[in-house]
């Protein structure tokens, strides 16, 4: 089924006239993407300039995006920032994709239009951290609860080894 949303833009052209696209998507419109997201509110702004990278057309720009995902450090939502730079080329085959310098990502495409949508769907899940986590662990719901705890304690928690006396008994 086709996106009824899909945008659909000429590389090729736009490469032609060095033009710039900006545009600004909702998150809740990307699928695949929700799937990640604790909650699907915000936007991601898209600024992209038409260019060509050797013989093939490319875009290069940045997304910006203020996702909501899980921190995995105290499992509560958070808003992480994301500023994905996006270099990419347009190539028809393996071949042309080697010619490519080594910053610049190849996608192949059939035709000459390609949904412009789609493609920022695909750099966004790109961009998303592999394990989410809160910028710093003092940023945690459950760090603050642990330091407010050990203050109110007067003390920090004493360090826990485990096998700190395996040396001794080794040496029996």
């Amino acid at each position: 089924m086709a996106d009824p949303y899909a945008e659909l833009i000429d590389v090729g052209v736009l490469a032609v006239q060095s033009a710039g696209l900006k545009r600004e998507y909702a998150l809740a419109r990307f699928e695949r993407l929700a799937d990640r997201l604790q909650r699907t509110d915000g936007s991601v702004a898209v600024d992209l300039r038409a260019t060509r990278v050797g013989d093939s057309a490319g875009l290069e720009g940045v997304l910006v995006a203020a996702p909501w995902l899980l921190c995995q450090r105290c499992l509560e939502p958070f808003q992480a920032a994301i500023e994905s730079p996006v270099r990419i080329a347009f190539v028809s085959d393996d071949a042309a994709a080697e010619q490519l310098p080594q910053d610049v990502e190849p996608v192949e495409m059939d035709a000459g239009r390609v949904d412009l949508a789609a493609l920022v769907e695909d750099e966004l899940l790109l961009a998303l951290p592999l394990v989410p986590m809160h910028p710093t662990a003092a940023d945690c719901a459950n760090a603050q609860a642990v330091t407010a705890d050990e203050e109110a304690a007067g003390t920090a928690s004493p360090t826990h080894r485990p096998f700190g006396d395996l040396r001794e008994l080794l040496k029996r």
